[in-house]
């Protein structure tokens, strides 16, 4: 607009061009002038429109705060509502992930809503465009609001219908979760349960140990019994087996010889094993009290063969051949019943 007026001003005063140059000059400072004011109400109008336009995007974005404000107060409420909410059957609280998970839910069809709404408010717009526009074509117009309404209609009966599944859904997983903790809470007594059974088998367990261990002694001394009266009866069988039988009593000293010699050895060789390992071996203090006890049953023997032999002596010579004296096998006799 203001390009046309100057552009008028310049051809009327071209029209003055062949009149006096100071008008021309005067023409020209006019339309400069007119310039100058019609760009000053621009810039004056600018400057309002932006100023309006700030104010108004102040207000939005105030009324937006409040509005950001007022929303997460009624969230953080309804989140402390629901966590103070129990369940009237358990009387357990709601977890705080379901709590999140629906107002997540709620933010989403806040938005959607949100959506529609403006998605609404710009087919009223249109509409009300339409109306004072084309007259003519209302019914046409408003035949497809109707059909878009209708569309609409049948869109949000089928989100009703995704938002009743997925109640269902909640609600078939609200019961899994009562089941599983009611299993779970079975699991815990049977745990517990079968904890104390445990502790108190452990303890039937140690008893048993320790009557087990009474047993073993009880029959460490039965057969430490039954082997002395092994060896009792086997003395007295060797003292009745023995008198008058030249062979045996040979056979027997060797035998008892030989047995010196190898307990002599084996004590060699425990003494060894304790000098090697550091350890004192438990048939070593046997080995030796069983030597010490045949060294005396030697030299017990030795001198009732001395006494016997000072008695030839005084009485008869011994025979020349044939059976020992009878000293000899009554010593050797004694020195079996010794051992």
């Amino acid at each position: 607009y203001t390009i046309y007026i100057n552009s008028t001003n310049f051809y009327e005063n071209k029209e003055l061009e062949g009149k006096d140059e100071r008008l021309l000059m005067e023409a020209f400072q006019r339309v400069l002038e007119k310039v100058e004011e019609f760009q000053e109400k621009k810039a004056q109008v600018t400057e309002e429109a932006d100023r309006a336009t700030l104010d108004l995007r102040r207000k939005l974005h105030q009324k937006r705060a409040i509005l950001q404000e007022i929303q997460d107060s009624l969230t953080l409420y309804k989140r402390e509502v629901a966590l103070d909410a129990e369940y009237s059957r358990s009387g357990r609280r709601i977890p705080e992930t379901d709590i999140d998970a629906w107002l997540k839910r709620e933010e989403q069809q806040d938005a959607k809503v949100h959506e529609w709404r403006l998605r609404n408010i710009r087919i009223q717009n249109q509409l009300a465009k339409q109306d004072q526009g084309q007259p003519a074509a209302d019914s046409a117009k408003r035949q497809a609001h109707m059909i878009n309404f209708e569309q609409l209609k049948i869109e949000n009966q089928t989100y009703n219908e995704k938002i009743e599944e997925r109640t269902e859904e909640l609600q078939k997983l609200r019961k899994k979760i009562n089941i599983t903790v009611q299993i779970l809470s079975h699991f815990k007594e049977k745990l517990e349960y079968l904890t104390r059974e445990n502790q108190k088998l452990k303890v039937r367990s140690a008893e048993l140990d320790s009557g087990t261990t009474e047993q073993r002694n009880l029959l460490s001394k039965l057969k430490r019994d039954r082997d002395r009266l092994k060896a009792d009866n086997a003395r007295l069988r060797q003292e009745a087996g023995l008198v008058g039988v030249e062979e045996l009593l040979r056979d027997y000293q060797m035998r008892r010889k030989m047995v010196r010699t190898q307990r002599v050895k084996l004590i060699a060789l425990l003494e060894r094993h304790e000098a090697l390992t550091g350890v004192r071996p438990p048939l070593l203090d046997k080995a030796r009290e069983e030597k010490r006890l045949e060294d005396e049953r030697e030299e017990d023997e030795e001198e009732d063969e001395e006494d016997g032999e000072d008695a030839e002596l005084a009485g008869s010579s011994p025979p020349s051949g044939g059976a020992p004296p009878a000293a000899t096998a009554t010593a050797t006799a004694t020195a079996t019943a010794t051992a």
